[in-house]
């Protein structure tokens, strides 16, 4: 007899194969001469990714796409890079909301995760997305205030929401689909320095950051900082063959859930927002 879990993630996977077969169709028309359609498709799989984790987002916090600021970035002639996927702390306002749709220009103070959604997690598409991310890793290691570096922020920081343990946001790569072995150059190297989280919803493939101790056990990592005291940051990865889909699923939602809610920073001061402002 199905369990209620399965019973609940088989109503996710009629969501998935209903997104498939609409993006399927948009593709289609790709090879029939028409304009735009991959966009479309791009489109619709992140439409359904920011509705999967709206579902389970601790309140405080909100999703949007677009572009991250920091005070350097919009000083210089640099162009600020887009991201599919911003998660933000929501008691900080955005720098500017475009009136349509959920595309903003979000303070990095407001940074809690960072996520590049693709159709199907190839290893192309996977590296692809993991140079897209690295590169706004490299801006925030930057950052003067260091509160968003993975390798230098305050760990176990005490801030006003409770059970904050780093300022460092979560990186992360979700599909709907993965096609063959995804262990790359690229993936060993970025899990290292900055890489979370890479997850296919419906494949299954789940490759996420856990803590080992001195005896080699791991444990559920409860914030993204790579300084964890006595403990060292290695990646796990799960695959079809290992557990059933519901599991893997669960797995999933619960360390995007732990990590989210363990991750912010004390809202904006005066001085800094009106450097944003250009009123300093």
């Amino acid at each position: 007899m199905m369990n209620k879990r399965d019973k609940i993630y088989n109503v996710y996977k009629a969501e998935f194969e209903l997104v498939k077969e609409q993006s399927a169709i948009l593709l289609q028309c790709k090879k029939n001469g028409f304009n735009g359609e991959l966009k479309e498709s791009g489109y619709l799989v992140e439409i359904f990714v920011k509705d999967l984790l709206r579902r389970y987002l601790p309140a405080g916090y909100r999703i949007c796409s677009g572009y991250i600021a920091t005070n350097e970035l919009l000083s210089s002639s640099d162009n600020l890079i887009q991201h599919d996927l911003i998660i933000v702390d929501d008691r900080i306002p955005s720098l500017y909301k475009f009136a349509y749709g959920d595309v903003e220009i979000v303070p990095v103070e407001a940074v809690c995760g960072i996520i590049e959604v693709k159709r199907t997690l190839t290893k192309a598409s996977l590296n692809n997305a993991i140079k897209h991310l690295g590169m706004i890793s490299q801006d925030l290691e930057k950052d003067k205030s260091a509160k968003k570096s993975k390798l230098h922020c305050e760990n176990n920081r005490c801030g006003p929401t409770l059970n904050v343990c780093t300022t460092a946001p979560l990186y992360g790569v979700i599909g709907l689909y993965h096609e063959g072995d995804l262990s790359t150059e690229e993936l060993n190297t970025a899990e290292q320095s900055f890489l979370d989280i890479v997850w296919s919803v419906s494949t299954p493939f789940l490759h996420y950051l856990a803590l080992w101790d001195e005896k080699g056990q791991e444990f559920i990592a409860l914030n993204t900082s790579r300084n964890q005291e006595k403990y060292s940051c290695r990646h796990v990865a799960w695959n079809a063959g290992d557990e059933n889909i519901a599991d893997i699923f669960a797995r999933a939602i619960v360390r995007l859930q732990t990590w989210i809610k363990n991750t912010s920073m004390s809202a904006m001061d005066t001085d800094q927002l009106q450097r944003y402002f250009g009123l300093e």
